[in-house]
C-alpha cells in the first residue's frame, strides 16, 4: 500500500504557506510576499509522497491521457494542460508530480465556477489509481475563495 499526498498547490491558502515556508529558511518577508502574491495562472495540483515508485514507469504524456478533473456540478472533464514530473537530486527517484490545469475556459470564464460544490481529480497508471475530491466552497483564505 502506498500514500500519497495530492495538494492544490495553486491555492491561496497553499501559497501562504510556502511564503512562510521560504522566509524560515531565509528568504526576507518583502520577497516572500511578492512570491505570494504572484497571479496563478494555472491551476497548480502536486502529487508527492514517501515512496513514487508506481509511477516509475510513467511519462508526462501517458499522465496527461490518464488525468482529469471532473466538475460535479456539471460532469465537465477538464485535461491537464501539462504535466511535470520532479526528480531527485541524483534524478533516480520522483519526488512528486505537478498536474496545470487551465484557470479559465477558451471564452475566458473560470473552469471553477465560484459556486462549484466539488471537483474529483482523477490520475489512473497501470501500477495505481488516484482519486480525491475537493470541496472549492470550503477552500476559503482570509483573502476570500482560495481558486481564485
Amino acid at each position: 500500500e502506498a500514500r500519497f499526498t495530492l495538494r492544490w498547490e495553486s491555492a491561496r491558502t497553499a501559497r501562504e504557506a510556502l511564503a512562510r515556508l521560504s522566509m524560515l529558511r531565509g528568504m526576507s518577508a518583502m520577497e516572500a510576499e511578492a512570491l505570494m502574491n504572484l497571479p496563478a495562472r494555472e491551476h497548480q495540483i502536486v502529487l508527492y509522497g514517501p515512496d513514487m515508485a508506481p509511477f516509475a514507469k510513467s511519462d508526462e504524456k501517458s499522465l496527461m491521457d490518464k488525468t482529469f478533473l471532473k466538475l460535479k456540478k456539471n460532469k465537465q472533464k477538464i485535461s491537464p494542460s501539462r504535466v511535470e514530473i520532479k526528480r531527485s537530486q541524483d534524478g533516480k527517484k520522483i519526488s512528486g508530480i505537478v498536474f496545470y490545469f487551465p484557470m479559465k475556459s477558451e471564452a475566458g470564464e473560470p473552469v471553477v465556477a465560484p459556486d462549484e460544490k466539488g471537483v474529483d481529480f482523477e490520475c489512473r497508471t497501470d501500477e495505481v489509481s488516484i482519486r480525491q475530491n475537493f470541496e472549492p466552497q470550503k477552500m476559503i483564505s482570509k483573502a476570500g475563495p482560495d481558486l481564485r
